[in-house]
């Protein structure tokens, strides 16, 4: 006779649970899991004529959208981190179901806030195997991520984008790239900054 009630109240305490879990996460991670659309993918690829000699940084890649599409289209390599395991397993399948070699894109589980300068060097690592691989000419770092996490990351950004374009005799061009939450002021003294798509993209270059 009271089996449903009991069954309901498990439900209730089981419901609350999760969502204080949800809550955890999100402090932890602090951005949610946020798909990048078809259309912005297509408004940032075209203005930035992403190509073969592209390397893409996506920083909280997620299910690895931006680099397997820019892939796929345009012969772009990638390289994406996220916090998410769940994610980066997402974005392997992907990669295995569009049948693209994983050498092309490649993701990795990382926590860009824990050691920054470990990240860092991963990071660095990966691009430059990338853009050897491609003869590459120009770095996209890519940000679709909450303020919240945008803020932490100035420093390793700066730091990135600064090692991406390499030394004498190896420069390339560094764009780095946010959507809908930006940066406030330019990165590094000297870089270029546009607005694209009506303001959702915000650019930083360095040349």
């Amino acid at each position: 006779r009271h089996q449903a009630a009991t069954d309901s109240l498990e439900d209730k305490h089981m419901d609350a649970c999760i969502e204080e879990a949800q809550v955890h996460a999100q402090r932890r991670t602090l951005s949610p899991f946020l798909p990048t659309t078809s259309i912005d993918l297509a408004t940032i690829f075209d203005a930035l004529q992403v190509g073969p000699r592209h390397v893409m940084v996506d920083l909280g890649c997620g299910d690895g959208r931006p680099l397997i599409a820019a892939a796929l289209l345009h012969g772009c390599r990638g390289v994406g981190v996220d916090i998410s395991q769940e994610c980066i397993d997402s974005a392997r399948a992907i990669v295995t179901e569009e049948e693209l070699n994983e050498d092309v894109v490649n993701f990795f589980q990382l926590n860009l806030l824990e050691d920054r300068d470990k990240a860092l060097g991963l990071l660095v690592a990966a691009v430059e195997a990338q853009a050897t691989e491609a003869e590459a000419k120009t770095v996209v770092i890519f940000l679709y991520v909450y303020p919240t996490l945008l803020a932490r990351l100035v420093g390793l950004v700066r730091r990135l984008a600064g090692a991406c374009q390499g030394g004498e005799g190896r420069q390339r061009v560094v764009h780095v790239v946010t959507l809908t939450y930006h940066f406030r002021g330019p990165l590094i003294e000297g870089m270029e900054w546009t607005q694209v798509g009506g303001g959702r993209f915000h650019m930083h270059s360095l040349r």
